[in-house]
Parts: structure tokens; sequence; C-alpha cells
């Protein structure tokens, strides 16, 4: 059942439950949750602080084993999701990762700032989820120009700028889902078709970057310093997410 809101010239989908895994500790957790309840007003959330432990990690599994779902929309998500849990999303289960398709995997927002040089943008990409990280068919990427100085861009400026298009494509994603039709409709969002890079980035890629850093390099604390800035400007109380 879709219901029409004349006065909001808005459609909300009654039906189709939604299944949201992201992270509870950020804002655009939150933010994220604001926005599919827009659109549908079945949703389950399972969300995880960041970091996570490993019996919060199993409730999380615990809970995505216990609810049926027709969509699973993952964004700022820590959580690698296993087959049995994406699969039984009947109509599909995507991912907002927040990068570009060229930087699959780990340490995407560090890459950019060490390595100016080597990519001067940065992005957001939404995908259907597979077997593999960073893999599925690519529904939607989009990207911003990063300037090389920490100075005309902030880390600030950054990170809300990336958090805020991960966040405008869960709006664009939603727009089309509270249809109710299948992810695969999403591929209407595209101007063009997208691949990923054919190298994946780990976590311990990114710890050997800053270790090859000089010792005077500043840039070796990079993780500490926009670390510190993500817990000043964008964490959230965990129980957020539970309103």
């Amino acid at each position: 059942v879709v219901i029409r809101i004349p006065s909001l010239e808005k459609m909300v989908n009654t039906t189709d439950r939604v299944c949201l895994v992201t992270i509870s500790t950020f804002v655009w957790g939150r933010r994220a949750l604001d926005i599919i309840r827009e659109h549908f007003t079945n949703v389950v959330v399972v969300a995880t602080p960041w970091p996570f432990t490993d019996e919060e990690k199993k409730a999380a599994r615990q809970q995505l084993k216990d609810n049926e779902y027709d969509y699973l929309i993952s964004i700022w998500n820590g959580l690698f999701l296993l087959p049995r849990e994406f699969e039984k999303a009947k109509k599909g289960a995507i991912n907002i990762h927040p990068s570009p398709p060229e930087h699959p995997g780990m340490g995407m927002f560090t890459y950019v700032r060490l390595f100016p040089e080597k990519r001067s943008f940065h992005g957001s990409t939404l995908h259907e989820i597979d077997a593999k990280l960073d893999h599925g068919e690519i529904y939607l990427a989009e990207r911003f120009d990063v300037p090389k100085s920490r100075v005309q861009m902030t880390d600030v400026e950054f990170y809300g700028k990336s958090g805020n298009l991960t966040l405008e494509q869960l709006r664009k994603a939603c727009q089309v889902l509270e249809k109710g039709v299948p992810t695969t409709e999403l591929r209407s969002l595209s101007l063009k078709p997208e691949k990923w890079a054919d190298q994946f980035f780990t976590a311990h890629q990114e710890e050997e970057w800053l270790k090859d850093l000089p010792e005077d390099d500043p840039t070796r604390d990079l993780n500490v310093e926009t670390g510190a800035v993500l817990v000043k400007h964008f964490a959230c109380p965990a129980d957020s997410m539970t309103e």
C-alpha cells in the first residue's frame, strides 16, 4: 500500500519493511534513519557503535537473523554483511560506500589526504551488495574535488561534505524504492556506466602508508587528528538510534 499525502506531495510506503544497518555513534546513521522514515513507515534498525566488540557484532547478526525485510540498506556501516543476511532482502540490498568507485575498501579518507597527486577528488558510491566487499553493481557514483591543502578544505569540511553526499544518495534511492520496486530499478539514477577499480584497499595498507612517512612528517598523525574531528563534530549518543 502506498499512501499519498497531498499536503506534502510525498509518497510513503506502508507495506515494505526496510532494514537499516549503520553505525549508531555517528550523526550520519541517525540522519539516515530520519530520511528512510520519510519514505517508509516500517523500518528496523541494526546499529552498532564504532568500534564495536565481538559481543556487539554477535548481537547485530542475531538481529539480522531474527528479522524479515524487503530491503536492506547499509550506510556508514562497519559490519561486513554475510550472504545469508543480505540475500534474505526480498527486493534487494544496497550499500552506500563513502568513497568513489576508484577506491573500494578501506582507508578512503586517508588516501585522498595523503596522496593528492594521485587522486584529487572524493565521492560516494551507491551499489548492490554481493558476497565481496565494495564489489556489487554500481547504481550511482558521485564525486567532488578535494584541494591539495588541508587549509583550503579542513577535515571538518571534508568529512561533512562526504557524509552529506552519502545522505543525498540515500534520499535519491529512497525516492525510487518507496514505489515498492526492486533495487535494480536504481539503475535509472546513473547517467553513465561505472565500475570498481581493480585494486582493493586494505586496512593494513592504510597502516603502511602512515608508517612509511618520515618521522617528522605531521601527516603521520593524520588518523589521530581526523579521528578527533569525527568525535568532536560528528559523534552522537549510541541510544539516539533507539528513539
